[in-house]
């Protein structure tokens, strides 16, 4: 029992222990789910917060990516627009007015409500709108500018009202987009406009009647015009590639063009007269000029050639040169006839008085008395017949020593009785002056006509002066009007060839040919003076003549002031000259170098000549006046002989050269050992 009793009550504190143990196992296990449930609840928690936020991230992005979407779009319209703009104005077919009528067309589509969108382009004055362009309140607008000047607008209207944007119902973007919109329609239409500009000019140079050549900085020629390749005769491959020497006739003659091409390498501009030869051989004289063409830092990128043939005009200025004398001569034959008409009466009338008288006492005395009145009127006729013979002969004038006061009176007597007949007072004042050396037709011919021209002005009840005095080194000669005048806009064009104030050119009756003036200052200027003029409209019109005062001791000009020129050449193709002055240079240490044509020179001239003689009766005027720029190009000095073979067709080049003479003056006068001897009768 006792052990009953003790296993009992172990039992039951077994079993009390069990179930103690039970309960902390129970407890245990709850406290150990209860946990797990919580972490499981946190974890659900944790899931369902991160699912929540995942779902509202995934919300934000999906309207994040609608909206960058919308932009895209946005921005694909305002790029579809901008290419379409570079298409259409890319387009060389298209005219500027297509374009602008495509361009705002491509406008709407690109903003925001494409459908209430309405543009309008306005450039130049002109304006390009969409089809249901209507100006609203809701609108944006910029300037156009081109070439840094406002040249046009471009507006974008919204048709009807919409929410506010950025600025007013537009976006940002779209402010952007209309600015560039604006900046690209700018620099088209510069663009356009610098091609068309590019094109006129491109034409002008093709199509310009001068000749125009552009080379590259080494000479080579880069582009001909076309009148370049009719004038010489090249196609335009032919030429380009080559240089401008190709067409001279003169090869050899380095000097003269590396002196040309020096000047324009240095920045100036060269002007003058060049013989060119074609491609079948045959030569031109071309009036040319030579200019470098600069980049934006100053470079010379390229040059310029224009040149113009000018052959037939040098042949028509000598043609109207000797029209115009004529023409003058026609003028003076009715006086000239009115005078022998009263001469040869009062020639008749002593005759018969003579003769009726033979049968008197006292005949012989009486005849003889007729008779010298006879001699007399035949002399005052023979004088005004050799008046205007020695005019209308000036192709054999010579330069002598002459008394100015005699020209002028022979002169004035040729035209005097066509002023009586017009009721115009002629007061003449002739102070005394020194002799001049001059070529007595041509000064006449500069005063006839100065004096048919005052009389032209006047036309009828005038007044013209006519004087003559000294003024320092020159003689000055003076013939004014009180005709109607010149006017100030013409009076710096009056010596210009083929200007004149008569005829087609200007009001007067009278034609002109617009030569004589500038014969009259050619031959002043060729006697080493000038010739100028002033006029007051309403009042009167004055021309001046200088001429240098020179003795016989100094004909020779400069050139008997210059030291000995050991080393002359003599240009002329008379063997015959050269050979003559050889023979007498021998014992006087002179060289003579003859030469035929400027090809043949073909070194530095002023290494070879001290002195060129120019010989104008064989050596031909073109081939003259190219001897002459190789002269100058190398400060060579110049004469000219034989000088009458052109008559008045060598002003210009006698007023550069040293001095000129009628014939080939003595050895000694041109290598400057002996005095200049005085002017014999034949010159």
């Amino acid at each position: 029992i006792t052990d009953i009793t003790e296993t009992r009550a172990a039992l039951e504190t077994l079993l009390s222990i069990l179930i103690t143990f039970s309960v902390l196992i129970g407890v245990a296990l709850i406290w150990v789910f209860y946990v797990f449930l919580g972490r499981i609840k946190h974890k659900l928690d944790k899931s369902r917060d991160d699912l929540l936020a995942e779902i509202e991230r995934r919300g934000m992005v999906e309207q994040v990516l609608q909206e960058r979407s919308w932009e895209l779009g946005e921005r694909v319209k305002e790029l579809t627009c901008l290419h379409g703009l570079a298409q259409v104005t890319e387009d060389p077919d298209k005219t500027m007015p297509e374009v602008f009528r495509e361009v705002v067309e491509l406008i709407p589509p690109a903003w925001q409500y494409p459908e209430i969108t309405c543009a309008r382009l306005v450039i130049d004055g002109r304006e390009f709108a969409t089809e249901n362009f209507r100006p609203t309140l809701w609108k944006q607008t910029t300037a156009i500018t081109v070439s840094n000047r406002v040249a046009g607008s471009l507006e974008i209207y919204y048709l009807k009202e919409r929410p506010e944007a950025d600025k007013g119902p537009f976006l940002q973007e779209e402010l952007g987009l209309i600015e560039t919109l604006a900046t690209k329609i700018g620099v088209y239409v510069e663009r356009r406009r610098q091609e068309e500009q590019l094109r006129k000019l491109s034409a002008a140079v093709n199509q310009s009647a001068n000749m125009i050549c552009i080379t590259n900085p080494e000479g080579i020629v880069e582009h001909v015009n076309h009148q370049f390749c009719l004038s010489t005769g090249y196609l335009s491959g032919e030429i380009i590639g080559q240089k401008p020497t190709m067409f001279t006739s003169e090869q050899k003659d380095e000097g003269f063009y590396r002196s040309l091409w020096e000047t324009v390498a240095t920045g100036e501009v060269w002007s003058g007269s060049i013989r060119l030869q074609r491609k079948d051989g045959k030569l031109f004289w071309a009036r040319t000029t030579a200019s470098p063409l600069f980049d934006n830092r100053g470079d010379i990128v390229n040059y310029l050639i224009v040149a113009e043939d000018i052959t037939s005009e040098l042949l028509a200025q000598q043609k109207l040169a000797e029209s115009d004398k004529l023409a003058a001569i026609g003028t003076l034959a009715a006086g000239v006839a009115h005078e022998f008409k009263n001469y040869l009466a009062g020639i008749m009338g002593h005759a018969s008085f003579a003769l009726g008288e033979l049968d008197d006492v006292d005949a012989l005395e009486v005849a003889r008395k007729a008779l010298d009145q006879v001699v007399q009127l035949s002399e005052s006729a023979n004088k005004v017949a050799m008046s205007l013979l020695t005019y209308s002969r000036a192709d054999t004038e010579k330069l002598l020593e002459e008394e100015l006061t005699d020209i002028v009176n022979n002169s004035i007597a040729l035209i005097e009785k066509e002023f009586k007949n017009h009721s115009i007072e002629l007061v003449i004042r002739l102070e005394e002056v020194p002799r001049v050396i001059v070529s007595t037709g041509k000064i006449q011919q500069l005063l006839l006509n100065l004096l048919i021209n005052a009389q032209h002005a006047i036309g009828s009840d005038g007044v013209i002066s006519v004087l003559l005095n000294r003024t320092g080194e020159h003689a000055r000669l003076v013939v004014a009007d009180t005709g109607k005048g010149i006017p100030q806009e013409n009076l710096s064009r009056v010596f210009d060839p083929f200007f004149s104030t008569k005829g087609v050119w200007g009001k007067d009756k009278v034609a002109g040919t617009g030569m004589g003036l500038s014969i009259c200052r050619n031959i002043a200027r060729e006697h080493g003076g000038d010739l100028t003029v002033e006029s007051v409209v309403g009042v009167g019109t004055t021309f001046t003549l200088l001429l240098p005062i020179k003795t016989t001791a100094s004909l020779s000009g400069r050139l008997a002031n210059q030291p000995r020129y050991a080393r002359i050449m003599v240009f002329s193709t008379d063997h015959t000259l050269a050979a003559s002055l050889g023979n007498k240079a021998e014992d006087s240490g002179t060289e003579i170098v003859p030469v035929d044509s400027v090809a043949g020179i073909t070194r530095d001239l002023s290494d070879i000549a001290d002195l060129v003689v120019l010989d104008a009766n064989f050596a031909g005027k073109a081939e003259l006046y190219r001897m002459s720029e190789v002269c100058r190009s190398f400060n060579v000095p110049f004469v000219v002989v034989n000088r009458l073979q052109f008559g008045d067709g060598l002003g210009d080049l006698l007023s550069s050269a040293e001095t000129s003479f009628d014939k080939v003056p003595p050895l000694g006068i041109l290598s400057g050992s002996d005095a200049v001897p005085a002017v014999s009768a034949d010159g």
